[in-house]
């Protein structure tokens, strides 16, 4: 172990503060490693910037993904029923349709026979299988141990992971199996396909299930719409007006009119979504660049990088390209305008109006278009910038943690360059306390070799 150097304090002998003298030359030699990580956090900082610029951007195509594939038209339902409710979409198109629910779907149900319980409240089954049907598909049967409980095989039909339910009903005498199929209507030739419960009885204690069917059984829906019959298993209709979802209240046969229009303020709504997505890219890269100021750490921001240039050119070529043809073939010709002082979009409600009325259609087309539609353009430049393999933006946060590792490296080199500066520094500062306390001992010493001469002279 080497010998710890005799004077650590600085100035001890010299009466110099060489601590403070070393740590100055140091703070001097380590200049350049401290420009290195401030670097190197800046090169962070970027990464992180990049990663927030490539989330907006995705944020844009979900935006304009949503206008391409649900359509930016806007609908409402003007009239009241009482036999339905509609709820139209996107892609319903406006008009009128004469309707007319005349059944409702309803749940196959199936009820066993009744069970007295015993004086403390227990019921008995016989043992034996009990097999299940719902919807045409057979479950594995159902094992009953003899003299089990009603709740006993209602957990057990539960267990099979069928789309019903099973519970035990008690009417104060008796106890009965409730098994109710989930889904409504049938499928089959006949709603005798929708619940089928086959039981055999083998054991000596209790009683047999006996499931009975309860009531008619399950129904499928009827309704028309402009004098044509639509039959479907649910109560909610999606299919027989375009676009529009029916939800059935009531059955009372009465023809009834519903009404579907465009509507302006859902349509803005629609387009604001994507217009606030568009503009939350502008206001950032703003800040980026314009925004920089002579106290900024540049190289904390994107500012002046090639790829942020790109990518705002990119999105004004979107915002001018021009879809299909007509009067209608542009975002500007259905309202979008853009702010020349910053960049922003804006929803003009007045313009938005005139194209609705004139051409709903070629609204939906200036996103849907497959081929030059704003859907499939925002994808491609999505896709340019942000892919995970081979986009702008990923290859230039490739490229700077390639850098940033590279300069952990050369930080520990400069670090122990440091050190041992430090080291040789405390080294010479030690010797040299060293060498003037030895000086000092020396020079007392003949002082007091004088004083003691002249005394004996004296």
């Amino acid at each position: 172990m080497a010998d710890t150097p005799l004077f650590q304090v600085g100035g001890l002998a010299s009466g110099l503060d060489t601590q403070s003298i070393i740590d100055g030359l140091t703070k001097i030699e380590q200049q350049p490693l401290d420009t290195l990580r401030t670097q190197q956090t800046d090169f962070k900082t970027q990464i992180s910037v990049i990663g927030q610029l490539a989330g907006k951007i995705q944020a844009l195509q979900s935006a304009a993904q949503a206008l391409s594939t649900n359509g930016a038209v806007g609908t409402k339902a003007t009239t009241v029923n009482t036999d339905f409710t509609a709820t139209p979409s996107a892609q319903t198109q406006a008009g009128s349709y004469q309707v007319s629910v005349q059944s409702m779907a309803t749940a196959a149900q199936s009820r066993t026979a009744g069970f007295t319980p015993d004086a403390v409240g227990n019921t008995m089954v016989k043992g034996g299988t009990l097999t299940m049907t719902i919807q045409g598909k057979t479950y594995d049967p159902i094992t009953i141990t003899d003299g089990e409980s009603l709740a006993d095989v209602a957990g057990a039909i539960r267990g099979l992971g069928a789309p019903v339910s099973a519970v035990v009903l008690n009417n104060g005498s008796q106890q009965f199996l409730s098994v109710t199929d989930l889904d409504t209507g049938f499928t089959g030739a006949d709603n005798s396909t929708a619940l089928q419960i086959a039981e055999n009885s083998t054991g000596t204690q209790g009683q047999s299930l006996g499931f009975a069917q309860v009531g008619s059984g399950a129904t499928n829906a009827l309704v028309t719409v402009d004098g044509l019959q639509f039959t479907r298993q649910s109560n909610t209709i999606a299919d027989a007006i375009p676009g529009t979802t029916l939800t059935l209240k009531g059955k009372t046969n009465t023809t009834e009119t519903l009404s579907v229009a465009n509507d302006s303020a859902t349509t803005a709504l629609n387009l604001q979504n994507f217009v606030n997505a568009y503009n939350d890219i502008v206001n950032f890269i703003s800040s980026q660049q314009t925004q920089v100021t002579s106290g900024t750490d540049r190289d904390a921001t994107l500012a002046g990088n090639s790829t942020l240039r790109s990518l705002t050119s990119d999105m004004q070529n979107m915002m001018t390209s021009i879809v299909g043809s007509g009067t209608i073939r542009t975002l500007a010709d259905i309202g979008l305008k853009t702010n020349f002082q910053d960049g922003t979009l804006t929803v003009d409600s007045g313009r938005l109006g005139t194209a609705l009325a004139a051409n709903p259609q070629a609204i939906n087309q200036i996103f849907s278009d497959p081929t030059s539609g704003i859907g499939q353009a925002m994808q491609t430049l999505s896709d340019r910038y942000t892919n995970v393999v081979d986009g702008l933006f990923t290859n230039s946060s490739k490229t700077l943690s390639t850098r940033i590792k590279q300069m952990d490296n050369q930080a520990d080199q400069m670090q122990a360059r440091v050190d041992a500066f430090k080291a040789n520094l405390t080294a010479q500062f030690t010797a040299m306390e060293q060498i003037v306390s030895q000086l000092k001992t020396t020079g007392n010493f003949l002082t007091q070799q004088s004083s003691s001469s002249s005394s004996s002279s004296g």
